[in-house]
């Protein structure tokens, strides 16, 4: 749909180029890409001209293409790593054939400075997860009938939170708002809680279904627990405080 946040492509060069090169490198990091330069050298010498011009284009297609679109998130970018790590492999050959132990070295080198990055999402994985953390905290400070109108943290509020939830429009059409809000109505006519997260209140288009909500109800804040963005949290972790809602109809 138009009104999707991730939006469109934006052309071969764009403000999200240089960013999304930055997400490939924060995982693969300088030291990788050097490997991988070498690797380049290493088919171009033997007369691999295919190969290499093959390996690039497949890293450009998926790089140029995914790395330029109005939203980009890590794991879009996932396809360039097999080009990269091909490229990689055959640089670190380059290096195993002059010397073993330089190239077995190079090898260890690289997987240190991953791991070394990759370590503090490991550690907090060991202990958290985020958005389990908040769906327990949301099951433990609402009624086991209520209703959480939630967006991506809905599947998680419904599975470990043991909570059924709702989603509201996201295209901004006047009347899906309206069976929505209907919808609302009709669970507190029958006596069962509505409370949102904050995120429950995104994707929507001028702002109409939150001024819709507020027309019947207000809106009053339960606490709030630290969360993560689970979809950028693969290369540093993004916690933060999410807040959590209960609506309560205005005659009431």
């Amino acid at each position: 749909p138009e009104v999707e946040t991730r939006g469109g492509w934006l052309g071969l060069f764009s403000e999200n180029t240089w960013p999304s090169f930055n997400m490939i490198l924060g995982s693969f990091t300088w030291f990788g890409m050097a490997l991988a330069g070498l690797g380049s050298i290493y088919l171009w010498k033997k007369n691999q001209k295919i190969l290499l011009f093959i390996l690039l284009l497949w890293f450009a297609l998926f790089f140029f293409s995914l790395g330029n679109l109005a939203r980009v998130h890590a794991r879009f970018l996932i396809p360039t790593f097999i080009p990269l790590s091909i490229l990689t492999a055959l640089g670190a050959r380059m290096i195993h054939r002059k010397n073993k132990w330089a190239g077995i070295g190079a090898i260890v080198i690289l997987l240190v400075i991953m791991f070394s990055i990759a370590y503090p999402v490991i550690s907090y994985r060991h202990e958290h997860s985020g958005t389990r953390d908040f769906a327990i905290y949301v099951q433990e400070n609402t009624e086991p009938d209520a209703i959480i109108m939630t967006n991506d943290l809905g599947f998680f509020v419904k599975w470990y939170g043991n909570r059924e939830i709702v989603f509201h429009p996201r295209t901004g059409n006047e009347l899906e708002i309206q069976e929505f809000i209907q919808s609302l109505d009709n669970y507190t006519n029958h006596g069962i809680s509505i409370y949102s997260t904050a995120e429950g209140f995104g994707i929507d288009p001028e702002g109409k279904v939150q001024q819709a909500i507020q027309e019947k109800y207000s809106i009053d804040l339960i606490g709030e627990s630290e969360n993560e963005w689970y979809g950028g949290s693969s290369l540093e972790l993004k916690t933060y405080n999410e807040k959590l809602f209960k609506l309560t109809k205005k005659n009431q």
